[in-house]
């Protein structure tokens, strides 16, 4: 695969993450804006800036002092979000609701220095049973839920903190794979360890679940909004800490189960070649084909953390999630139909009553959308190019075999 000289400069930087003395080769004519900009969409410029200071890059005084100020920022917010978040566990904890910590602290707990990952919000799961319990606690301690419909979390704001108070970890398929995910997450409140992060005690779950969820993690966004290097970082920090046979004996049995296997065997082997973590472990890998990996990594790239880098593409209304794992077969303008007409039937409730008259919500829709495009309140989309990248996106999933099980993969090819 073609990098462009401040893509491959990313990638050396953030190998040098789990690596401290992998060599670094530094364009002649170094581009810092391109690479902060890159870095950005990719959601991993805190990893560049910590990485080219301690690794001395020639960076210009200008450039140094905004990215200084950035990270200063960056570690007030997260110190404000981890006390926050320690507040929230110690209310729980003293109203008996057992709780963990999803993503976030619970990720920058596997990196060499947790501090440099940078905080979004905060994800605590808790027992189904005792949602309305924490929620209560969270609105008698000055936060407000947002109006906003989650099938597995209600969100919380309380200032510039977002708390997401999860009953479910994520949503899955509704398919066998599906349900073999949601088998595994039931079980994630059992068997809760503690964590000390950056002064704070933590609880987390167990190894295996922390990597199951990641994958998912990952896979719902991929899908959804798009994923880029940091959804990678995270994994390659996870995968980084565990032994070769913890991954083969207790993490790709469960991925295999609820057909994700290949999916983190991909993901894994993109961190193994570009990021060095279990590089000297190739073997594993040996049915993930380059193809295959070239495909993913140009998603990431294209794609950026949330989306950053493929303003517009509305990647999430071209995904047939819904039907990964089963026997349904619906390209990629069958779930933007499907999407639509949710969207219609969410603005205009009439829809629901009427349904003969979606498809003139659905095109009020499409027309409204390219009017607010026009006068710059859109971000500007290419039918053309939305489409192309609509059909490689479900390309590579289908290539993924996103939660195909085993027994579904043979019915499937019969």
């Amino acid at each position: 695969m073609v990098f462009t000289e401040e893509q491959k400069l990313v990638l050396s930087l953030l190998k040098s993450v789990f690596a401290p003395d992998a060599s670094i080769e530094i364009p002649e004519d170094l581009d810092v804006k391109h690479l902060s900009v890159f870095s950005q969409q990719q959601g991993v410029l805190s990893f560049v800036i910590d990485q080219s200071i301690r690794r001395k890059l020639p960076i210009s005084n200008e450039w140094l002092s905004s990215w200084q100020i950035l990270e200063y920022k960056k570690a007030l917010k997260n110190e404000r979000m981890m006390k926050a978040q320690n507040s929230v566990i110690s209310w729980f904890e003293k109203a008996g609701i057992s709780s963990i910590i999803l993503k976030g602290t619970s990720s920058a707990a596997y990196y060499p220095h947790p501090e440099v990952r940078s905080m979004g919000d905060i994800d605590i799961l808790v027992e189904r049973k005792r949602l309305e319990d924490a929620c209560r606690i969270m609105e008698e301690n000055g936060y407000k839920q947002l109006e906003l419909t989650h099938e597995y979390h209600v969100v919380y704001v309380n200032g510039e903190i977002f708390v997401e108070i999860h009953h479910t970890a994520s949503d899955v398929p509704d398919s066998p794979g599906g349900d073999a995910a949601k088998s595994i997450m039931e079980g994630f409140l059992t068997g809760i360890q503690r964590k000390n992060v950056l002064g704070y005690e933590i609880p987390v779950m167990a190894e295996e679940n922390q990597g199951i969820i990641l994958m998912i993690h990952i896979e719902r966004h991929m899908q959804q909004g798009g994923v880029g290097f940091r959804q990678l970082m995270d994994w390659a920090a996870f995968f980084s800490k565990t032994d070769r046979s913890f991954f083969t004996d207790r993490l790709l049995p469960m991925f295999d189960s609820c057909g994700l296997k290949k999916f983190a065997l991909a993901v894994s082997k993109l961190c193994a070649v570009y990021l060095g973590v279990h590089a000297s472990d190739m073997d594993l890998f040996e049915d993930i084909d380059d193809e295959l990996c070239d495909m993913l990594m140009e998603n990431l790239i294209r794609s950026g953390n949330m989306g950053k880098a493929e303003k517009g593409s509305l990647r999430g209304m071209f995904a047939d999630r819904d039907s990964a794992g089963s026997d349904k077969k619906h390209g990629f303008m069958r779930a933007f139909i499907k999407k639509a007409k949710v969207q219609a039937q969410r603005n205009f409730p009439a829809a629901k009553k009427l349904p003969f008259l979606l498809p003139v919500f659905i095109a009020y829709l499409l027309i409204r959308y390219k009017v607010r495009m026009l006068v710059g309140l859109r971000p500007k989309v290419s039918v053309k190019s939305m489409v192309s990248s609509a059909r490689e996106n479900a390309d590579l999933y289908q290539a993924l075999e996103l939660y195909e099980i085993p027994k579904k993969k043979k019915e499937m090819k019969k």
